[in-house]
């Protein structure tokens, strides 16, 4: 490294510049417009804890995910036992659905990791699939 000359290191170190942030940032990296700042191995931004989701806090979000997910089957489990009065039918069900989307959430999480690809990545590819298949819908692409 040219201790000279910092703004060399700095290339080096990081592949991408961010116009926005006006710094240095890794490969993984992406410009959130929602935080207004570049997140290092982004993966979303959860409208639940309004934060990115990157290296630094994937692993407690994916833990978050999982106490939710317990806690929900646990409080399921205690509203089936004591089934009796409306209101505890209607918190089941409540309890159910908020099992099933929390089960998707978590489903979701462990198939882009095993794709090796973050949330973000996933909704950019099928964003582009759609755009191609619309295209291809309105004769925008012809058959070659």
């Amino acid at each position: 490294m040219d201790h000279n000359n910092p703004a060399s290191d700095a290339a080096k170190l990081f592949e991408y510049f961010c116009r926005i942030c006006n710094s240095y940032v890794g490969t993984k990296s992406k410009h959130c417009s929602t935080c207004n700042k570049c997140v290092s191995e982004f993966d979303h931004h959860c409208e639940w804890l309004n934060n990115c989701i990157g290296q630094l806090n994937y692993r407690e979000f994916f833990r978050l995910i999982i106490v939710y997910f317990i806690h929900t089957l646990i409080v399921l489990c205690l509203v089936l036992r004591m089934y009796i009065l409306l209101l505890q039918v209607i918190l089941f069900i409540f309890y159910l659905i908020k099992l099933l989307i929390i089960a998707k959430l978590v489903m979701e999480q462990i198939y882009y990791r095993y794709l090796g690809i973050g949330t973000y990545d996933y909704i950019l590819e099928h964003r582009q699939i759609k755009e191609i298949n619309t295209k291809f819908k309105n004769d925008q692409i012809t058959k070659e």
